[in-house]
């Protein structure tokens, strides 16, 4: 499945990582290396993926050229 969103408030390119202070029920998000920096504003292409913690999460996130 594959959706078009307008970039607003998460970064959709972002993974989740545990987190290793296991008092924290907050999750930790990162970028994965290489992973373009994306700006408020951007439009994003991505994948949606079913997490194994439950809820979905974006992967192979692309940049919309709109030139």
């Amino acid at each position: 499945m594959s959706k078009r969103k307008s970039r607003e408030g998460n970064d959709p390119g972002q993974t989740h990582v545990p987190p290793d202070d296991t008092t924290s029920s907050e999750p930790t998000f990162r970028m994965p290396p290489g992973a373009p920096r994306l700006r408020k504003g951007d439009r994003v292409e991505f994948d949606i993926g079913q997490g194994v913690d439950g809820p979905p999460y974006a992967m192979n996130v692309r940049l919309i050229d709109d030139d």
